[in-house]
């Protein structure tokens, strides 16, 4: 459980995405009461599944905007009204609003008018992955693919994974051990978005064994089921 004080910081932070409008208190509220110990990351998935749908629906409706209005495009509408759907369901607010701001022009047949109000669109969109960051951590991968996964608090300890490929978005829980590799048969590229600067990025394998000072064998032994001869050799690797 995290300590009073992140208790406080991480209300305040989600106090602010309601402040600035980025989302609905409510549907949050009701999207809270979803979470049980039987789907304890709920909220996680449904962001990570927003995150990642909702760019590709965005990137599709750019696309659809390079051509015309004429006849208005079923594939326009048809991602325009998912986007609204998606991000309606997490309570994300102003990327709703302007959802329907943009439906609303092509809809008119205002060709230039969409095409600025895609642009506020993307604004919004990115504005909300950047605050979302300052909660979890977002990885999206550029090329290539890869595994990713994290494992849940005490006491469930239970490992979520997922193969992300070109284009896929991922997101890591706050304070949560994961991981991410590479499972393609070529180099994998990764943008990841940290929730600060300096964001305290912590690799287990050194700052169990890799300690100045060392943290004395027989603690790790007893932690970790192990032969002292066998920490001491993993302690010597760094």
């Amino acid at each position: 459980m995290a300590s009073t004080p992140l208790r406080q910081q991480l209300s305040t932070m989600r106090q602010s995405f309601f402040d600035e409008g980025l989302l609905d208190h409510g549907q949050v509220s009701y999207l809270e009461t979803l979470e049980n110990e039987d789907d304890p990351d709920f909220i996680e998935n449904l962001f990570t599944l927003f995150l990642r749908d909702s760019s590709k629906y965005i990137a599709s409706i750019e696309k659809a905007l390079e051509t015309t209005l004429d006849d208005f495009p079923f594939i326009l509408e048809r991602m325009m009204y998912r986007l609204k759907g998606s991000s309606a369901s997490i309570g994300a607010t102003k990327i709703n609003d302007e959802t329907n701001k943009l439906r609303g022009f092509c809809h008119e047949g205002d060709l230039e008018s969409a095409k600025a109000s895609l642009q506020n669109l993307k604004a919004e969109h990115a504005n909300f992955k950047q605050k979302l960051a300052v909660y979890v951590g977002i990885l999206t991968v550029l090329e290539g693919s890869l595994e990713v996964g994290f494992v849940t608090s005490n006491p469930g300890n239970r490992l979520i994974t997922k193969v992300l490929q070109n284009g896929d978005v991922f997101v890591f829980p706050i304070n949560l051990v994961h991981f991410q590799r590479n499972v393609g048969k070529s180099n994998a590229v990764a943008l990841a978005a940290l929730s600060s600067q300096n964001a305290g990025v912590i690799t287990i394998a050194n700052a169990v064994f890799g300690t100045i000072p060392e943290i004395p064998d027989d603690v790790l032994a007893k932690a970790f089921q192990l032969d002292k001869n066998v920490v001491n050799f993993q302690q010597s690797k760094f």
